[in-house]
């Protein structure tokens, strides 16, 4: 692998005067060695080939976030680390500046432009003298691998970092300001007149679960009738308290479904949803068997999350669908036998991309013949209101 090495950027700060352009070297470089620099994944720079001493990138450097690569003659490759720089204010009176900057994975890569939604979120205080938080914009990546948010007024900030292709990446799916995947573990960025912040978010890898246990279940608001109604694109977490890492992040569908797979065998695992919309949430916590499904909803009160202990397994025997599937796996034709008359059926890939939608009754055939092979949920929801959540394998 090649060696790791200091990156010298200037200005330090990554703060450009008005027309100004930064420069990038290295405090040495090793002899046999390609240099290069990408800006969101595109190539920027030619490779530069290392001197033994200190090597100059460049100081043709816009606003933007940089990866500096290298690889040595043994076709190792390695992202050195990450350069950021911004352009000032501009001497708006009373306006500040935060740039954020994404990347993922171990080493630190940027992402491609147009893969992340960045929110900025806000804090306040209510009607009732309560600090709340409070949503205020959003941006894309941008080619330049930032999100900009300009003319901002004195306060204190969150951030909010959400993948808009998560198939493409084995990290958590969304992240806060910092490292946190969790928004209580958020740092608040204060901005001042006429500052400029450089925030820096960071998907950590997943964890690669091997386990024989799946958890589903509904995220949705009390509707006072032994149902729940559901919630759309609530965001749940699955972590593994006894090594402390998150297994894995989903987000709730139409009917405010979420599930997990590979859920591991004898761990202490810990459920919650969480976001800054809903500040509060109590986590679910078991300690896992093997080939168990665990069945979990959870309530959404105001800005308050928490398990729906009282009424879960009553929830679950009154609102399930009870339906088998056959032959499993699958090849062209999918059997479904359900004790209902009519409901509507909904593919999910393994990464929960919708892939097929249609209308099955108590004893239906779907052709699944032009799905490719793999893993596959599917979810039966009827008019009043039962949903049943089986998995097939396609050949």
């Amino acid at each position: 692998m090649p060696q790791q090495v200091v990156i010298l950027q200037t200005p330090e700060n990554g703060i450009l005067p008005e027309g100004t352009s930064g420069s990038i070297r290295l405090s040495t470089s090793i002899v046999g060695t390609e240099y290069w620099v990408t800006r969101a994944s595109a190539l920027f720079t030619s490779e530069i080939s290392g001197t033994g001493s200190m090597l100059d990138l460049g100081n043709y450097y816009p606003s933007g976030s940089y990866d500096v690569n290298s690889r040595t003659q043994h076709n190792c490759s390695l992202v050195q680390g990450t350069v950021n720089f911004t352009t000032g204010t501009g001497g708006n009176t009373g306006a500040g500046k935060i740039v954020a900057n994404v990347s993922f994975g171990t080493p630190a890569s940027s992402f491609p432009a147009n893969h992340v939604n960045v929110k900025l979120y806000k804090k306040e205080i209510d009607i009732n003298n309560n600090e709340v938080i409070i949503y205020k914009a959003q941006q894309t990546l941008g080619t330049n691998g930032q999100a900009e948010f300009l003319n901002l007024e004195p306060g204190d900030y969150y951030m909010g970092s959400f993948i808009l292709y998560p198939d493409n990446y084995n990290v958590a799916e969304h992240v806060y300001y910092q490292t946190a995947v969790v928004h209580e573990e958020a740092i608040s960025i204060p901005v001042f007149e006429e500052t400029v912040f450089i925030a820096n978010l960071h998907h950590v890898l997943l964890t690669e679960s091997q386990g024989s246990n799946t958890m589903q279940g509904i995220v949705g608001e009390n509707n006072n009738a032994k149902s729940l109604n559901p919630k759309k694109d609530m965001v749940v977490v699955l972590k593994n308290a006894d090594i402390d890492e998150i297994i894995g992040v989903s987000v709730t569908n139409e009917e405010g479904q979420y599930y997990f797979e590979d859920v591991p065998v004898n761990a202490n695992i810990q459920a919650f949803v969480t976001s800054f919309a809903h500040q509060n949430w109590t986590a679910f916590e078991i300690e896992t068997d093997s080939y168990q499904t665990y069945n979990v909803n959870f309530i959404v009160s105001g800005t308050s999350v928490y398990p729906d202990y009282t009424t879960m397994i009553e929830d679950v025997q009154i609102q399930n669908i009870e339906f088998s599937v056959f032959p499993n796996p699958a090849n062209d034709v999918l059997n479904i036998n359900c004790d209902i008359e009519k409901a509507i059926v909904q593919i999910f890939d393994i990464s929960g991309k919708l892939v097929k939608t249609e209308l099955a009754f108590s004893n239906s055939e779907i052709n699944i013949s032009e799905l490719v092979s793999g893993t596959y949920l599917i979810i039966l929801s009827a008019e009043n209101g039962k949903t049943g959540i089986q998995k097939f394998v396609k050949e």
